[in-house]
């Protein structure tokens, strides 16, 4: 009887980690390393410990300080980015600092602890808050104390930048929507990333941006998608044809690149059921766009 693949795995595992110790010198303390069982694999979870001797770790785990978690983050994770912002305070001199000071602080200080997890997540709307009541205060009060009758402004025109009149305080929601941005950027731009063929979960708000602020030189067409990116002088297939766009499986969308979509003219057989009389306009007026492009 053959051995379970998950047994096969460890002990792949194990020899490949024993040749990079021997290679380089560097061994791995298994012992001091943990395996979580994420789905499936809890049958063979004994033998796979007993094969690496390392511990086991249950999901969902933290790993470089971020959650990983199939499931939404709970509240607990973002509590605690809150409270780093609060830990950053000014220990008891804050009320001594000119307001310019505070701003400064507020800006290279407090607003720079959440965004390593703004990168992998959004914050939820109460954190947000929670984390602009604590500037809001500092800066108006220099305190954690209450600022009513304090606020010469409202906040969000203290987070407009300097040139619409306000203050220069990064907006939390779009900052967050700009540092996921740029994982699509990533993924785009640099094709030797591991994950750059992974499908990257972006709020529509963020694929929207990426989309608005960005278009697609055409080289040999392998990395541009037909469907989705702006290469047509500018614009995305959507752009030009939203109602034929209806029409294209979301598999598609996502997967045919401008290569294989010119090749034969192979985009046509994309389209399926029964097109309405706008989307044949369309359809037209695509094809005469397409035909000064080369295949």
């Amino acid at each position: 009887m053959g051995l379970r693949p998950h047994v096969q795995e460890a002990r792949a595992v194990k020899q490949i980690l024993h040749i990079f110790g021997e290679a380089s010198g560097l061994r791995t303390n298994l012992a001091k390393c943990s395996i979580t069982p994420i789905y499936g694999g809890e049958d063979s979870l004994e033998e796979i410990v007993s094969i690496l001797g390392c511990q086991v770790q249950q999901f969902p785990i933290r790993y470089l300080g971020l959650p990983l978690s199939t499931r939404p983050i709970p509240k607990s994770h973002f509590q605690s980015v809150v409270e780093g912002v609060a830990r950053k305070m000014p220990p008891c001199h804050g009320n001594l600092m000119a307001r310019g000071g505070r701003l400064v602080w507020i800006k290279s200080v407090l607003r720079a602890v959440p965004i390593y997890a703004m990168m992998a997540e959004n914050l939820p709307p109460w954190a947000r808050k929670e984390i602009d009541g604590i500037c809001r205060r500092f800066f108006w009060a220099g305190t954690d104390a209450s600022v009513q009758g304090k606020c010469m402004v409202a906040w969000p025109t203290v987070c407009r930048p300097t040139e619409l009149g306000g203050l220069g305080v990064s907006d939390l929601k779009l900052a967050g929507f700009a540092l996921q941005t740029r994982w699509l950027w990533l993924q785009k731009t640099d094709q030797d990333r591991a994950w750059s063929e992974l499908p990257i979960k972006t709020s529509p708000e963020v694929l929207g941006f990426f989309k608005a602020s960005t278009y697609t030189l055409i080289g040999d067409g392998r990395q541009a998608l037909f469907w989705e990116d702006r290469w047509v002088h500018g614009e995305s297939i959507s752009d030009i044809a939203p109602c034929l766009y209806q029409f294209v499986p979301p598999r598609t969308r996502r997967r045919q690149s401008v290569r294989q979509g010119l090749t034969d003219r192979s985009w046509v057989r994309c389209i399926s059921g029964g097109v309405s009389l706008q989307a044949i306009h369309e359809y037209l007026n695509l094809w005469d766009i397409l035909q000064d492009i080369p295949q």
